[in-house]
């Protein structure tokens, strides 16, 4: 038994189909990619306010009268929302 031919109409959608296929691997690859660089300088944001606010706080400023001063607090939220997003991006 013989294939049917295919027509250019069949082989141009099936090529169509499969380039669209592949963008959509490389979108979501440039989304996972965006996710984890946006979390990196979270990181990074988060380091360099508690080293800002730490350096203040020997050269005596103070700055609030809570127990755990804002660098803690900063810090950790940014750190935090680094790997949530990471989190995020991983589950999507």
């Amino acid at each position: 038994m013989t294939e049917p031919e295919l027509k250019f109409s069949d082989v141009l959608a099936q090529k169509r189909t499969d380039l669209a296929a592949q963008r959509t691997v490389m979108a979501a690859a440039r989304s996972m990619m965006a996710w984890v660089r946006t979390g990196l300088s979270l990181i990074g944001f988060g380091f360099t306010i508690y080293r800002f606010l730490e350096s203040l706080t020997e050269e005596g400023i103070q700055l609030t009268m809570r127990p755990h001063g804002p660098r803690e607090s900063v810090s950790f939220s940014l750190v935090s929302v680094r790997y949530r997003s990471c989190w995020e991006a991983s589950t999507t």
